[in-house]
């Protein structure tokens, strides 16, 4: 049975209080997890929602860890298999491909009143 996962307010306590052996970044499937050690137990950082969090890139497991308090840990990309953790939204790439388009019309008229 794998142990519950701990939320971030929980693991900063368990740190501050010195009870966090170690922890390490795993790669799993398109993204990365987080496991503490926590005396003898390995327990998963979790989300607010108590499922076991997932990170889209070792950057955001690093900046996450160091706002917990660890500045040391363990990075293991062995079972590491590249994809995506969220499905793709065309939808949005599409409004932000329309917004661009319109701020740059905004500036060419801008530029174009102005210099008139």
């Amino acid at each position: 049975m794998q142990p519950s996962p701990i939320k971030l307010e929980s693991l900063r306590g368990l740190v501050d209080a010195g009870t966090v052996k170690s922890a390490t970044i795993l790669g799993r499937e398109g993204g990365y997890t987080v496991m503490a050690k926590v005396g003898t137990q390995q327990r998963p950082l979790g989300t607010k929602f108590g499922e076991v969090r997932m990170f889209a890139s070792t950057d955001t497991a690093v900046k996450t860890l160091r706002e917990a308090g660890l500045s040391m840990f363990n990075l293991d990309v062995s079972e590491y298999v590249p994809g995506r953790l969220r499905a793709a939204r065309p939808d949005v790439t599409r409004k932000a491909k329309q917004a661009s388009a319109a701020l740059a019309h905004d500036h060419w008229f801008r530029e174009q009143v102005s210099g008139a």
